[in-house]
Formats: C-alpha cells, sequence, structure tokens
C-alpha cells in the first residue's frame, strides 16, 4: 500500500495530515456551506423583515378598508352576498401580494430558525428541537398563505350560473369559503404557536452568541404577543387578533429581524464560521515528513 494513503482502524491518514476518531466521516459526509452561517443569517434575516413588513402594511391597508368601503347590506341576503364577494375580488391582487409576502416571510423565518438552532452545541437538545419548531413555523405558515390562496378567488369570483341553481352556487361559494378561511386560520395559529416556542428556545442561545439584552426582551415580547395573537385567533376574538397579528408581523419580528442582521456578523458558537468553533474541528495531526 502507498505510503501516501494508510488507513488504520480510528483514524485516517495521507501523507500531509492524519485525522483522528470520527474526523474522516464528518469530512466525507458533512455538507460544505458555500455562503457560510453568518452572511446566511443576515440574508435572511433581511428578507424577513422585507416580506414581514410589506406584507403587514397590505394587510393594514386590507383591514383599514383604504381601497374602499364595503357595500351596505340590503334586505336581499343573496344581493348581499354578490356585493360582497365582488368588493373583495376587486382587491384580491393586493391580498393576493400580501399572502406571498406572508408564505415567503414564514419560510425565510423557518430558515433563520434552523441557522441559529445551530448556536447550541452539539449534544444539547434545544438545538434540534430548535430546528424542528421552526420547520414546521416555515412550513404551516406558507401552507396557510397557499390554501387561502387557493380558495378565496374561487370562491369570490363574481359570475354565478345564469339559471334556478345560483342561489345554491352562493350558498355552495359561502361554505367552501369558510371552510378555507377555518383551514387557513388554524394553520397560521399551529405556526405562531411553533415560532413562540422556537423563540423561547433560541434566546439564551443568542444572548450567549452576542446578542444584546435588549434584543432578548423583544424576543420574549414577540413571543408573548405571537401566543396572545393565537388564542385570541382560536376563540374569534376580532378584529383585536388581527390587529395584534399585524402588530407583531409589520413592527416585532421586523425589528427583531434587522437587529439580528445588524448583530449577525459578530456572533459566535457553535455551528457558526466564529472562534468558538476551533473546538468542533477535527483533530489533525502534524504533516509527515
Amino acid at each position: 500500500m502507498p505510503e501516501s494513503c494508510i488507513q488504520v482502524p480510528g483514524e485516517y491518514r495521507s501523507a500531509n495530515r492524519t485525522v483522528v476518531g470520527d474526523a474522516a466521516d464528518q469530512m466525507e459526509g458533512e455538507p460544505v456551506s458555500w455562503l457560510g452561517w453568518h452572511p446566511s443569517v443576515r440574508v435572511l434575516a433581511l428578507l424577513l423583515t422585507a416580506f414581514f413588513f410589506a406584507a403587514a402594511v397590505l394587510q393594514v391597508i386590507l383591514m383599514a378598508n383604504l381601497t374602499g368601503s364595503p357595500p351596505a347590506e340590503t334586505q336581499v341576503v343573496t344581493d348581499n352576498i354578490m356585493a360582497s364577494f365582488q368588493f373583495e375580488y376587486d382587491r384580491w391582487p393586493i391580498e393576493l401580494t400580501a399572502q406571498l409576502l406572508f408564505a415567503l416571510g414564514f419560510l425565510a423565518l423557518g430558515g433563520i430558525g434552523i441557522l441559529l438552532s445551530r448556536l447550541a452545541a452539539a449534544l444539547d437538545e434545544r438545538r434540534s428541537l430548535a430546528a424542528g419548531l421552526f420547520v414546521g413555523t416555515g412550513l404551516l405558515g406558507a401552507a396557510s398563505s397557499l390554501v387561502w390562496i387557493g380558495v378565496k378567488p374561487v370562491a369570490t369570483f363574481p359570475h354565478y350560473c345564469p339559471c334556478d341553481l345560483r342561489d345554491a352556487e352562493l350558498a355552495a361559494r359561502v361554505t367552501a369559503l369558510d371552510v378555507g378561511s377555518s383551514v387557513s386560520l388554524w394553520l397560521t395559529i399551529g405556526a405562531i404557536l411553533l415560532a413562540s416556542g422556537g423563540f423561547l428556545l433560541i434566546v439564551g442561545l443568542g444572548a450567549r452568541a452576542g446578542m444584546s439584552r435588549g434584543w432578548t426582551a423583544l424576543t420574549y415580547v414577540t413571543a408573548a404577543a405571537g401566543l396572545l395573537a393565537a388564542v385570541l385567533g382560536a376563540f374569534d376574538v376580532r378584529p383585536a387578533s388581527d390587529w395584534l397579528a399585524a402588530t407583531a408581523a409589520g413592527l416585532l419580528i421586523p425589528i427583531w429581524a434587522l437587529w439580528l442582521a445588524i448583530r449577525a456578523p459578530k456572533l459566535s458558537g457553535p455551528g457558526t464560521d466564529g472562534p468558538e468553533d476551533a473546538a468542533d474541528q477535527p483533530m489533525v495531526a502534524p504533516p509527515v515528513l
């Protein structure tokens, strides 16, 4: 066997270096990040800030009826339904944009959570638990928006059967809209609950990595606001739940994410590119002469 490649149980030895223990497996099986931990956190945090802030602004425009007042109710139920469908369909482009931005924002939040979970040591249970919570946050949040995007424009399309079945069609559309709204709501509540739990898990990791006390306090406030909004939404306490969710999405989370983006280059810890990673690097023996 050539001297340049000698296989010994428990180590991989070459003419240039020797890697002891499980380091050989790590070299062969662990993916290499082409972007790096710090730039990845910063990019995702900036995207999250932009997505959630823009989506929340559009949502507030819709909630405050800044695009126009809803139609006045009449004594004819079917006329009220058709007028409401026309009103919602006319402003659907704004809502569609908001929902797409929310979906992208939830995915970005999930990615940030996965990266921040790596601030925990490899054997720290918070690492896998926080990553799992934020994966669920991203998937449920995006699914919530996509469900609503799939249901609402079809249910509110302002063209109906010119026949005796029009009233039955309207009733079926209202039912479909209610079902889609309920599914979307509970997916959002699930995403918020998972995100709140993830925030509580990573707040200590962020503080240890170099985030300030102000960011730590903001993380707790954001998690509490999310939990309260989820509870109010579950009990259909509107419009309080809607305005609280808009405040969290449009102010608290963007400020939290922007703060993280600014401080990201200075963070260090296990799983990052910082100085504390030295303890986790493979043991390399001196060159073999």
